[in-house]
C-alpha cells in the first residue's frame, strides 16, 4: 500500500529551508524529494481546506491547525484530492 504525506510550514521558512538546500527541515535525505513545490506551484491551504477529510477533525473555526507541524500522511481521499489540485492526477509510488 502507498502513502502519500504533506509537508506543511510558512512561506519564510520554505525560502529559510530551501536556501540551505532543504538540509534542515528535520527529514531522512531520502525525503527531500518529496517535500517541496516550486512556489509557482503551491496550493493555497484555504482554496481546499473545505475537502480534505484531515482538516474536518478540527473545529471550522480552527482549520489552520490542521496545517501546523511538517509531515503527515494524508488518507487516500485527500491524496487524490491534492494530487488533482497539483495538476499530478494520481500519486506516484515512491
Amino acid at each position: 500500500m502507498s502513502r502519500t504525506w504533506i509537508l506543511t510550514g510558512s512561506p519564510e521558512n520554505h525560502a529559510a529551508t530551501a536556501t540551505r538546500g532543504f538540509d534542515v527541515i528535520g527529514l531522512k535525505e531520502r525525503n527531500h524529494n518529496r517535500a517541496v513545490l516550486p512556489e509557482d506551484e503551491w496550493v493555497p491551504a484555504e482554496s481546499l481546506a473545505d475537502q480534505l477529510e484531515h482538516v474536518a477533525k478540527w473545529p471550522a473555526e480552527h482549520w489552520t491547525l490542521a496545517f501546523q507541524g511538517q509531515i503527515r500522511p494524508v488518507s487516500e481521499h485527500d491524496a487524490t484530492v491534492l494530487m488533482q489540485r497539483l495538476g499530478a492526477g494520481t500519486p506516484a509510488v515512491r
